[in-house]
């Protein structure tokens, strides 16, 4: 399965765009489609469409870098996330206990209107997990199979955990079976012919080396967007063009559309009262995307900023082999060359910012402290 590439993805507050406004072309001839959206657009800037910027300092910026250890229950997680393919659910004739898969028929109600109904095709959860909060898990535990339940739930504003956060909501459920996993036993021959692991030591240090790669790649960007950030903060724009906003408009509402279309929700507005954003909150996204794509142009134009055809072949095949691609000429084929050279080239500046910074490196813990 392809991954879909970093710069699609949304982040926080409630979701934030990693991506520049630039060049689009959603042309997807692969099996499937990592798009963003089905939305098709095609609009070429120029230089004038980047307007006018006067850029605040950009050399000696300080920041934090956070230093995110791998711990063993990150260990123990993506080694279950690798055997989840291989496990076997035994029906059981008991009360449920924590990390039993419980269905069920449910009803969800909001001040008497169902906003939720899964009493045809029901609803599965892994007791535990916290799906619908702690106190939902709470309620299923101990139930038995058949047993009929009625309770309400008020979830705090700021539950970004919970599905209905900022709702008192009513759940109307019927226990119609409960399950325990049963997990593989990790012998050698297993592990060789179903995961490619030579043992089981094995496993556990190649999950470590790639958790470990990508909280440096997760820390890396989140250092690289803090430096844009400061420089946005510093700097004065006037003058872009409206393609470039339109282009901008495009990139967050696809993004939004990605969500709605993952939640099952029919329209982008749906979304938007989910994540409880207004006209203003979608504005302020698409003019941050803005003034994003107008400092990253300007840098590259102030620094003659470049893309050999050497780091452009060699960044397109290490994208490839990131994101599940069988060659560079697939992932091409998706995006086009324009695409993942503006991409490229976009890595390029924010590598320049992080070497051309002071950065502190934190441990992870030291900073939620701090926060």
């Amino acid at each position: 399965m392809k991954r879909k590439l970093a710069w699609l993805f949304i982040a926080a507050l409630p979701f934030a765009f990693i991506t520049g406004c630039g060049e689009n072309s959603n042309d997807s001839s692969s099996g499937e489609d990592i798009s963003a959206s089905d939305t098709e657009y095609t609009v070429s800037l120029t230089d004038q469409d980047y307007g006018n910027v006067t850029l605040g300092n950009y050399i000696g910026l300080s920041a934090k870098k956070t230093m995110v250890e791998v711990t063993e229950d990150d260990i123990n997680t993506e080694i279950d996330n690798l055997l989840y393919d291989y496990i076997e659910y035994k029906k059981v004739d008991r009360p449920s206990a924590k990390d039993d898969y419980i269905q069920m028929s449910m009803s969800v109600s909001e001040n008497g209107e169902v906003i939720d109904d899964y009493t045809e095709d029901g609803y599965e959860i892994c007791l535990g997990n916290g799906e619908f909060g702690a106190e939902f898990d709470e309620k299923l535990t101990g139930v038995n199979t058949g047993d009929k339940l009625q309770f309400s739930i008020a979830y705090d504003a700021d539950d970004e955990e919970a599905i209905y956060a900022g709702s008192t909501v009513d759940y109307d459920i019927t226990v119609t079976e409960i399950s325990e996993a049963i997990y593989p036993e990790l012998t050698n021959e297993f592990l060789k012919d179903s995961l490619g692991y030579d043992s089981e030591e094995d496993m556990r240090k190649q999950v470590t080396e790639t958790l470990e790669k990508d909280n440096e790649e997760n820390s890396t960007l989140e250092l690289q967007e803090n430096l844009l950030q400061q420089i946005i903060d510093s700097s004065s724009f006037e003058n872009y063009s409206d393609e470039l906003y339109e282009v901008c408009s495009n990139d967050v509402t696809a993004n939004y559309e990605s969500y709605s279309q993952m939640f099952g929700y029919e329209n982008v507005e749906d979304i938007y009262e989910v994540f409880g954003l207004s006209e203003e909150d979608i504005e302020n996204e698409i003019m941050q995307q803005v003034y994003r794509s107008m400092t990253i142009h300007a840098l590259i134009k102030e620094e003659n900023i470049s893309l050999s055809d050497e780091e452009y072949q060699d960044g397109v095949k290490r994208y490839a082999e990131n994101y599940g691609y069988s060659s560079a000429e697939e992932m091409e084929n998706d995006y086009g060359e324009d695409a993942l050279r503006e991409v490229l080239t976009e890595e390029k500046v924010l590598d320049f910012l992080v070497e051309n910074a002071k950065v502190t490196e934190v441990p992870a813990s030291a900073e939620d402290a701090e926060e």
